[in-house]
């Protein structure tokens, strides 16, 4: 089955970023803060996009869109270099309050 309009609602957001990409603008571009020669081209690629998509199209938008945030977004990713914290069991986040009670002799944590 073809591509439909609500195959465009569930995908508009990546379309609009690959659309964006192709065009060279930036990807997190917004439609309505474009002018209208710019809305133009840029429906004309939008439309030239999905007209190009194969019979399995939603594998083709998903890898384009994939390839773009690798590209864009993620290509200066380090994990190696971040910081993750170690979970060492659960930890009670206390109010100001609570905490000057939780110093208190007979006071008990709520469960």
């Amino acid at each position: 089955m073809g591509f439909t309009q609500d195959d465009f609602t569930t995908h508009s957001v990546r379309l609009k970023i690959i659309t964006n990409y192709k065009l060279g603008f930036n990807i997190f571009s917004e439609f309505k803060d474009f002018s209208k020669l710019k809305q133009k081209e840029f429906n004309l690629k939008l439309n030239e996009y999905i007209k190009s998509l194969p019979a399995d199209w939603e594998k083709t938008l998903l890898d384009d869109f994939n390839d773009i945030c690798a590209d864009q977004i993620f290509h200066k990713f380090e994990p190696e270099k971040m910081w993750v914290p170690a979970l060492t069991g659960n930890m009670l986040l206390l109010t100001e309050e609570q905490e000057r009670l939780s110093k208190e002799e007979n006071w008990v944590l709520p469960v």
